[in-house]
């Protein structure tokens, strides 16, 4: 299982890079079984048609959890077992970390020390291929 989180600022498209990312990861011949994803809210939780756990549900992953709840390892030993677990937020959990940015970097935001890469998301092809070499990285290194 290899467990892999993105960080940006809000408003940044975490949400949206993952929903475009997600169908790459299904249609990847290197992962083999679920996909899950683990959404960290800051407030509270609706069960909107486009709230963003339906958006990724939508887009393929097998297991999502959107929670409000602060401890990562009780939200993850929630989830049912995955071959890849995507993460967004939680900045303070002790697993690698992909930082969004769409251009230049948001001095006043504060990233977590455990960045593996910074992907520049404004170009959207590219950075999904970036994403899916590192993701095959950490996979192989198991």
């Amino acid at each position: 299982m290899v467990i892999i989180g993105f960080c940006a600022p809000s408003k940044t498209g975490k949400t949206t890079f993952l929903e475009g990312l997600i169908p790459y990861l299904i249609n990847d011949s290197h992962i083999k079984g679920p996909i899950g994803v683990i959404k960290h809210c800051h407030h509270e939780l609706n069960n909107r048609p486009n709230n963003d756990s339906n958006r990724l549900r939508r887009a393929g992953a097998d297991h999502v959890i959107a929670s409000t709840d602060s401890d990562f390892n009780r939200v993850l030993s929630s989830l049912p077992k995955c071959t890849l677990i995507l993460v967004e937020g939680f900045r303070s959990a002790p697993i690698p970390f992909f930082l969004l940015q769409r251009g230049k970097e948001d001095k006043n935001w504060k990233a977590p020390k455990n960045i593996i890469e910074t992907i520049d998301i404004t170009i959207f092809e590219p950075s999904i291929q970036q994403v899916l070499t590192t993701i095959h990285r950490l996979l192989l290194a198991q």
